[in-house]
């Protein structure tokens, strides 16, 4: 008879396959995750390397072909994941709008902010 398997349970199964920083090497105790979603799609997770505080951003998804795990070195904090994901979605407006704004901008980008970190040494 198989064994049956909680979140909890498939949660730590699944962590195996990111257990080391993709930095420095260090082994993640499962313990150092957290999770900020769980459905049916997958478990994306967050984790701080004890060793070097670099943070790991993953997705553990089941597919019929088996898992599949990827993820990314970040510097968001959990906090900061639970925020922006509680933002507004970006659309093509927004976008457009960024793009427009940009392109109005002369000279470069060092110019602009040097001129304005010049502008507030003046006051």
């Amino acid at each position: 008879m198989a064994k049956s398997t909680d979140r909890s349970d498939r949660g730590q199964d699944e962590m195996q396959l990111s257990s080391r920083c993709p930095l420095c090497e260090t082994s993640f105790k499962p313990t150092q995750a957290e999770i900020l979603d769980e459905s049916r799609q997958g478990i994306l997770f967050h984790v701080t390397c004890s060793s070097c505080q670099a943070s790991l951003l993953a997705v553990v998804a089941a597919s019929k072909l088996g898992l599949s795990s990827f993820g990314m070195v970040t510097d968001l904090t959990v906090d900061d994941i639970k925020r922006l994901r509680k933002g507004s979605v970006i659309d093509a407006q927004d976008v457009l709008q960024a793009y427009q704004e940009l392109s109005t901008i002369r000279g470069s980008f060092r110019d602009i902010t040097n001129a304005n970190h010049l502008a507030q040494r003046k006051n």
